[in-house]
């Protein structure tokens, strides 16, 4: 096999790259995941062209496997483990009642939580019969053969140690091992003794093919010294853009900032008060901030707590849009509702777009927020546009973003509250732009 790079290909190259770098700036870790193999297997085009390409792409796609993006079917599993207990259960007429994914039995419950789904088995043995296959399989109908029999044999395991859990429980009244102390063990127990006669039908299936069946390991063949040096070229420019792209992230590492900042409050327009000194139940919560500010907004109508923060830099632990915050702060409120909402601005022809966040609390107190993002100047309401800005402002040398919240109590429905917020966004236009 020739090495023929595809230099065309150093295009995509570079806008994968660019994704990338974007998602490290932004800290999307979802983005980041997904773009590195198809980084590489750009990088493999580019160096050793479409041939090799062809060749080698299954192995590249066998990263995904191990990108945490799996447990978003989990709740499939779960349910499927929850249907397949109760089926088991009333072929052997145990008195169960189902409610969900819990099991009631006379003498106890279990639960089938998201760690009883099996989905731990369920990639393992994904990933090693792509693994056979790839290795020892020629035929793309045997190598999908082994991956149903691994998926089944995965499923099958977990749905065995659950039901003998639940039997078990049943017979001893929740009294045995397996039930007080610790059953995860005993699943992997299952698992490897399933897997044995599993890799007995996979050397069968690698045994029926011919034994000629496998080719020759590509080489690489170059034709001269001028073919030769082409793929050292490819290969010298894709480390360019690997290292341009490296470089890039060091340079646009945030600095602690010198000297300290102040935010000040918007001005009180009109018939509203100020109150720096805030006396409020609510207040948000947000982690590594530069600076931060809240106050109060009063009129005859009603009070609206307005909370202001501004980040001159991001990194791991101190993000706009984290883990770690809380727009509803840590101690009374959680949130009810989060949905986007169009704000007319008073001339009819215009409207902003906030997130408005419904909060409640215990004692059934609900509050109403207005919510929007400015990073570096541009304003959005939307979490993964705000960090895809400040990624993307981070090459143009901003990284400055902020986060805005006005908050009001809610009467009836919370109509008043939105009427109150909606007034205070046209009292100070100059403080929301164009969103």
């Amino acid at each position: 096999m020739n090495a023929n790079p595809a230099f065309l290909a150093l295009v995509p190259f570079a806008v994968l790259l660019t994704i990338w770098l974007i998602a490290v700036l932004a800290s999307i870790q979802a983005i980041q995941m997904a773009v590195l193999p198809l980084i590489l297997g750009t990088m493999l085009l580019v160096v050793l062209g479409w041939s090799a390409a062809k060749r080698l792409w299954m192995f590249v796609a066998y990263l995904y496997l191990a990108i945490p993006v799996w447990e978003s079917g989990n709740f499939v599993l779960q349910k499927m483990t929850v249907w397949a207990v109760e089926l088991a259960l009333w072929v052997f007429r145990v008195p169960a009642f189902i409610h969900g994914n819990t099991v009631a039995l006379p003498a106890g419950a279990f639960e089938v939580e998201g760690g009883c789904s099996g989905l731990h088995y369920f990639i393992v043995a994904i990933a090693l019969s792509v693994l056979y296959g790839l290795l020892f399989i020629q035929s793309a109908k045997k190598r999908l053969l082994l991956v149903a029999l691994a998926v089944a044999a995965a499923l099958l395991t977990n749905w065995l140690r659950v039901f003998i859990v639940v039997y078990v429980g049943y017979l001893t009244d929740m009294q045995h091992y397996l039930v007080t102390q610790d059953h995860y063990y005993f699943g992997w127990f299952l698992f490897a003794g399933i897997l044995v006669p599993y890799l007995m039908i996979a050397r069968k299936v690698e045994q029926s093919e011919n034994n000629d069946r496998m080719d020759d390991p590509p080489t690489v063949v170059s034709n001269g010294v001028a073919s030769a040096k082409r793929p050292v070229v490819a290969l010298s420019a894709c480390l360019v853009g690997l290292l341009v792209s490296g470089g890039a992230i060091l340079a646009s590492l945030p600095e602690d900032a010198e000297g300290s900042v102040e935010l000040d409050l918007p001005s009180a327009p009109g018939a509203w008060t100020v109150d720096h000194a805030v006396d409020s139940d609510w207040r948000p919560h947000y982690v590594g901030t530069t600076a931060e500010t809240i106050g109060q907004y009063r009129r005859d109508q009603g009070t609206v707590d307005a909370y202001f923060n501004l980040y001159r830099g991001q990194a791991r632990g101190r993000e706009l849009v984290g883990s770690e915050n809380r727009v509803e702060g840590l101690d009374k409120w959680s949130i009810s509702r989060d949905t986007v909402r169009k704000i007319d601005s008073g001339n009819g022809a215009e409207f902003w777009t906030v997130r408005e966040v419904n909060l409640v609390a215990a004692s059934g107190e609900q509050r109403m927020l207005y919510l929007w993002f400015d990073v570096g100047g541009i304003l959005t309401a939307s979490d993964l546009e705000a960090q895809l800005l400040y990624g993307i402002n981070v090459l143009r040398g901003r990284r400055d973003a902020g986060v805005s919240i006005l908050s009001a109590t809610c009467g009836q429905g919370c109509e008043d509250a939105r009427v109150l917020l909606g007034d205070w966004l046209r009292d100070h236009k100059s403080v929301i732009g164009d969103v």
